[in-house]
């Protein structure tokens, strides 16, 4: 079964990885999307194109606007549209072997060691996430709506980040903006973990700004069932961690029992959500839980660390962490600013 991951930011660029082959094909396809822009003022005044889209459109101009007075680095992002033939921009696949608590990693140019590869064809995933596991993994296929180059290109706004209400599509775009001010090379935990943070943090204040706190309400009560599910998956990772720290002398095949039985506990143990089931129906494996963790902030750290630098906007904020990690052995949660 292949499940989307909703707040997935995936970054893709031209990896030395896998084969010439992977490289060509990959980066083919990325600039054909690429060529395929249209400016998005010529989109809205097209009379082929629904209204939905046009109004989300214009609603990308005022999310960007604010995100100009936040001094989030937006230069020439999301000035122009891409409509896809399919329901996402990126097929993704994620490892890890089945008696490890590890996701397998590929390096790419630029933002260095991360824990997923991404197609733009998903067949050409799903080919890739066969050969992982006759290699004996376990994986995980998820997809993209969207993904930063980090300033290399110019992103456009693809059509599949448009199905959301305006309140998560303005997550995304503050999501998104923040790698592109704020990258760690090799961080991606981080990276994904503090996007998380700035992308909710503005979402917030930007509807609190538009007096639209109705859909803001509304927005909460999904909120509500995502911190259940972040609660419901720590106590499952931290189960496993356990595991596999006080029977590292087992078998493997033993440690695949434990580990398949915490995973059967945990799902019998699913939290009673009001709107959104973010645990789903799917199987659940290592690959999932270790992907669906790098989504998990713990927002309190951030806001923390962004009182103690006292900080106006979210820009300065993104910009003055990124210079305080460069100096640290490691960007992590134990690196941020405290001033208790």
């Amino acid at each position: 079964m292949v499940v989307r991951i909703r707040w997935m930011a995936c970054v893709i660029g031209l990896p030395f990885i896998l084969s010439s082959c992977y490289l060509a094909r990959q980066g083919y396809t990325q600039l054909s999307l690429l060529n395929r822009r249209q400016p998005i003022t010529e989109v809205i005044d097209r009379s082929d194109v629904d209204s939905q889209t046009k109004k989300k459109l214009a609603f990308t101009r005022d999310v960007l606007e604010f995100a100009r007075k936040e001094e989030l680095v937006v230069g020439d992002s999301y000035q122009t549209f891409v409509k896809l033939d399919g329901p996402a921009v990126s097929y993704l696949v994620q490892a890890s072997y089945p008696h490890e608590l590890k996701l397998k990693t590929w390096w790419f140019p630029i933002v260095g060691t991360v824990p997923y590869l991404g197609f733009f064809d998903v067949k050409e995933r799903d080919n890739y996430a066969s050969e992982l596991e006759r290699e004996g993994y376990e994986v995980f296929r998820g997809a993209a709506s969207a993904f930063s180059s980090l300033g290399w290109f110019s992103d456009p706004v693809y059509s599949s980040m448009l199905k959301d209400d305006e309140v998560e599509l303005a997550h995304l775009y503050f999501h998104e903006l923040t790698h592109k001010t704020a990258w760690i090379k090799g961080s991606v935990e981080f990276n994904e973990n503090f996007a998380e943070y700035i992308g909710e943090a503005l979402t917030e204040k930007f509807f609190k700004e538009l007096g639209r706190l109705e859909e803001l309400e509304s927005a909460k009560v999904r909120r509500r069932d995502r911190e259940l599910f972040k609660v419901w998956l720590k106590d499952l990772k931290g189960s496993l961690e356990k595991i596999f720290e006080e029977h590292s002398s087992e078998s493997k095949d033993q440690l695949i029992q434990l580990k398949n039985n915490a995973i059967e506990i945990a799902l019998s143990q699913r939290p009673k959500f009001q709107v959104a089931d973010y645990i789903g129906q799917g199987k659940w494996n290592t690959p999932r839980i270790l992907a669906s963790s790098l989504y998990s902030p713990d927002t309190k750290k951030f806001q923390d660390a962004h009182r103690c630098l006292g900080l106006k906007t979210m820009g300065q904020f993104a910009g003055q962490l990124k210079e305080i990690l460069k100096r640290s052995s490691k960007a992590e949660l134990e690196a941020l600013p405290r001033c208790d």
